[in-house]
């Protein structure tokens, strides 16, 4: 019996930013997932579903490229899928990036071939919040020349922060230097029930309701002093510090850190504190004594080193929080002697494509 149903987007399947919009939401989505896991796993792994199956998403980075705007085709690194409209996003960003189009069109900037390493704009990246009104848009050329300087001054009028960033290496990312900021020069988000900014250069959870749900989950699993590492803009750390005496969080990433304070302060949390340094560098020299660890690493994982370094130093609880099963899965074979798995959630925070969230509970053996 065919299962699939109408995708409601005109570029699927040709577009890699969806897999699965052919198939129902929840039941048919979250069933394929939760195989998946069960097929890494070895043991069933439910999985939570997004309150929202479409335009959830706060983050989309729209590749220019080709004479084209949009994202990659699926399995084609070289070739882009001009995108009109994408449903995974809220429809002003649509409607911002259909006004962008024609302010570049008018002003001559011209694209860049990420091929041949030739050209000017690489990026528009557009942040848009769920619970807040925000809009913010960044631009990420590959030279200083300030061409982009008048379309950043047009954008203000649909965006409430507008970015210029330069990204001048052979890396093909959508983060760079802050070159100028117009409006805000950040986002604000709800989650949990307090206020978070975020810059052009920062991660943040990219849907806001299904970090919440998480947030929800792992609470009861932290208790006294907390370690939370990769702590990005202060997500978890500040939620979780009214159920902890005292939370530290640890992160690399200066401008994040700069905004953890900030979201600190504005929220009137004073048991938080935050460290700007590699977390394999921190865990090496700290000497304080920690209960709970909360680790929300990014896609590569941990890894070996640093999970050694955190066995060292003894915490009755890790909680782990993971974007990418496969990696999540290598690095809890280094676990297993000194600590036993007792919670593992799934979460859907990208519906419509393969991708599932991982929250994990271990408890020192």
């Amino acid at each position: 019996m065919d299962t699939t149903i109408p995708a409601r987007c005109s570029h699927f399947p040709l577009c890699g930013g969806c897999a699965y919009q052919d198939l129902p939401y929840p039941q048919g989505q979250i069933g394929q997932k939760e195989e998946v896991l069960k097929r890494l796993f070895g043991f069933s792994v439910p999985v939570a579903d997004s309150p929202i199956a479409f335009e959830y998403r706060n983050r989309m980075d729209f590749v220019c490229a080709f004479g084209k705007i949009g994202l990659r085709e699926r399995g084609k690194f070289y070739k882009v899928v001009d995108i009109e409209h994408c449903h995974l996003v809220h429809p002003k960003v649509s409607e911002a990036l259909r006004a962008i189009r024609e302010w570049l069109r008018q002003g001559d900037i011209k694209d860049h071939d990420y091929l041949k390493h030739m050209g000017y704009l690489r990026y528009i990246v557009c942040r848009v919040t769920q619970f807040t009104d925000d809009l913010m848009i960044s631009f990420v050329t590959a030279n200083e020349e300030p061409h982009i300087v008048p379309i950043m001054e047009k954008t203000c009028s649909i965006a409430t922060s507008v970015n210029w960033l330069v990204n001048d290496t052979l890396s093909e990312t959508s983060f760079g230097r802050i070159v100028q900021s117009m409006g805000k020069g950040y986002f604000t988000e709800k989650i949990g029930g307090l206020l978070y900014r975020a810059g052009p250069n920062t991660f943040f959870q990219n849907n806001a309701h299904v970090a919440g749900k998480i947030l929800e989950h792992i609470t009861p699993f932290v208790s006294g002093n907390v370690a939370d590492l990769f702590c990005g803009v202060g997500t978890l750390s500040l939620v979780l510090a009214s159920h902890c005496i005292h939370v530290t969080g640890v992160e690399s990433e200066a401008e994040s850190i700069r905004f953890a304070h900030e979201n600190a302060r504005e929220n009137n949390v004073a048991n938080c504190s935050f460290v700007c340094s590699p977390v394999k560098e921190w865990l090496a020299t700290t000497t304080e004594s920690f209960d709970t660890f909360v680790c929300d690493p990014p896609r590569s994982g941990m890894g070996n080193k640093i999970i050694k370094k955190i066995l060292k130093l003894a915490p009755q609880s890790i909680v782990y929080v993971s974007c990418n099963p496969k990696s999540f899965a290598d690095d809890m074979r280094f676990f297993s002697d000194a600590y036993a798995l007792q919670d593992l959630q799934g979460f859907d925070m990208f519906p419509q494509t393969p991708h599932v969230e991982l929250a994990a509970l271990f408890k020192r053996n």
